[in-house]
């Protein structure tokens, strides 16, 4: 028999393997994974409003702690890519960011995975971690209104 509860883990499991497949997809080196990210990013964000849904009419299933740790931080090879950002790319970034936000809130990781999808021909493999981070930067500066904790990006919202 099919209960939420049953409904709840297999949604659990395919969202941990789809967040292991945009990491590894994230972590090559091939330059045409845009649409790839982009369909995992679409998937990711399906399973991520069911389970909104579920946990709306079924609160006990919401999960009491966050079920994985923060965003990891740049690693030196990642950090360079940044550091040779331009202050003309980077503001194309913030911009494009801000494009894909509305005055709902929206899931950080939607607008990070937009965005990278938009910029990444012309931007190279940017780590998602790094628009994220550009995210909360925008949240600083009050260009967007945050909703829980930025460090997790697929658990967080932001919103104009």
């Amino acid at each position: 028999m099919v209960t939420p509860e049953s409904i709840h883990e297999l949604l659990s499991a395919a969202h941990a393997a789809l967040s292991v497949a945009v990491h590894q997809v994230n972590e090559t080196d091939a330059l045409d994974h845009g649409v790839t990210l982009s369909r995992l990013f679409r998937a990711q964000r399906l399973i991520d409003q069911v389970q909104s849904d579920i946990h709306r009419v079924r609160p006990d299933l919401a999960p009491a702690l966050l079920p994985e740790p923060p965003d990891p931080v740049l690693d030196p090879t990642q950090q360079a890519m940044v550091d040779a950002l331009t202050p003309a790319q980077l503001d194309h970034l913030d911009r494009t960011l801000l494009s894909h936000t509305t005055r709902r809130f929206r899931k950080v990781s939607l607008v990070v995975g937009n965005t990278l999808s938009e910029l990444s021909p012309s931007l190279g493999p940017l780590p998602d971690v790094f628009y994220a981070m550009r995210v909360a930067h925008l949240v600083e500066l009050g260009a967007l209104e945050a909703h829980g904790d930025l460090r997790f990006m697929r658990h967080s919202e932001v919103r104009r």
